[in-house]
Formats: C-alpha cells, sequence, structure tokens
C-alpha cells in the first residue's frame, strides 16, 4: 500500500482530530517518497538474491536467461510487461479487499490512485485500522500473488511463474518497509494512512 492519499484525513486541524478528542496521542510513522525509495531499494538487492538463491538451489544451480535476439521473445517479453502490470492493478484490488473483509471498511471508504513521479499505484482505506487489520491488508495481496506462486514455482518448475511471483514480491517491499513499523506498536493503537508520504500516523492510547 505505498502512496500518498490526499483524500479527507486532515493532519494538521490537530484541535478538530476526533482521536486526539478521545485521549489518543498521534506519532508519525511516515517518510517522503524519496527516503522511503532508498530503504526499499536497500531491501531490495538482498531480496531479489536471496529468491534468485532459492530457486537455483532447488534446481541444482539453474541459471535463468533471458534472449532479446528473436522478435518472438520481444514479443514475450512485451506480454510479460502487459502481465506485469495487469497484476499490479489485482495488487492494489486485493488490498481494497482486505481493507473490506478485515478493516470492515465500505467502497465508498476506499480510495485508488497513482502517484505520477514514482509511477506507484496505491489503495487507500479512510478508516482507521488496528495494526493487526492493517497488517492484514498490508500482506494478503503479497501472500496470494507473491508467495503462493513464489511456492508453487519451485514445487513444478515454471520459470516464468518464478519471475512473476519474484516481480509481485520486490513490488510489494513498500507494504514490508511499512509493516516493520507496525511491530512495535500496542494492539490497541489506531493506524491512518498518512496524507502526504509514505506510511502511516498511529494514534496511541494515553498512560494513566
Amino acid at each position: 500500500m505505498s502512496k500518498t492519499f490526499p483524500h479527507k484525513i486532515e493532519m494538521n486541524g490537530e484541535d478538530t482530530d476526533p482521536l486526539i478528542q478521545q485521549g489518543y496521542v498521534k506519532k508519525d510513522f511516515s517518510y517522503s517518497p524519496g527516503i522511503a525509495y532508498v530503504y526499499i531499494i536497500l531491501l531490495l538487492i538482498p531480496t531479489a538474491a536471496l529468491l534468485l538463491y532459492i530457486y537455483s538451489l532447488r534446481f541444482s544451480g539453474t541459471t535463468i536467461t533471458v534472449s532479446l535476439s528473436e522478435l518472438s521473445q520481444l514479443l514475450l517479453l512485451a506480454l510479460f510487461g502487459l502481465g506485469f502490470l495487469l497484476l499490479s492493478a489485482v495488487h492494489e484490488l486485493l488490498h481494497a479487499l482486505a481493507a473490506i473483509i478485515f478493516g470492515k471498511a465500505k467502497r465508498k471508504d476506499i480510495r485508488f490512485g497513482i502517484i505520477w513521479k514514482a509511477l506507484t499505484p496505491y489503495t487507500h482505506c479512510t478508516l482507521p485500522m488496528t495494526p493487526a487489520q492493517y497488517r492484514a491488508v498490508l500482506f494478503l495481496p503479497n501472500i496470494i500473488l507473491g508467495v503462493l506462486p513464489y511456492i508453487l514455482s519451485l514445487v513444478i518448475g515454471s520459470t516464468l511463474m518464478y519471475w512473476y511471483a519474484s516481480l509481485m514480491l520486490l513490488g510489494g517491499l513498500g507494504d514490508l518497509f511499512i509493516f516493520f513499523h507496525t511491530i512495535r506498536l500496542p494492539a490497541d493503537a489506531l493506524i491512518k494512512d498518512h496524507p502526504h508520504k509514505i506510511g502511516f500516523v498511529a494514534y496511541l492510547k494515553e498512560s494513566k
């Protein structure tokens, strides 16, 4: 769910924030896109290497290569790219489905968009969620489109499925980056996506 959200959440008007009025303390866990992508790239390199190592180990060091010497292979690459774009859209739809299932959101609470500067699609639910709900929304698309197909690619030895699954997992590293910031939050915290940055704002109950 890595994205920016210009919808419905006013982060500056703390005096009128209903959660602040209910006694919550707000803590910011957000980054500018530039800073966030630096961290995501640092995650990407070892993750890509690990995925390739596991696949090669499973199939006795099989080398995966792509040759662009023939037109048919270029067309195949184009279809591969189109498939990746379609799966990226499905990824965002699964975020929305998870928000409806786990976050009890309605369709009117879901927003879709694209960060054009980074060519990154996003899904945003305007309702606050508990950390457990938020994590489910983060991970459902990555499990369905990444983890399960990757495991299946190891079982059946499908290189094409390996590439798709790996790209889906690498594309979901923004979700993993955000997840790391939820680990230490108490179970009764509430989370809202930040309206202008990548990440979220957590609302914590004040200690008595």
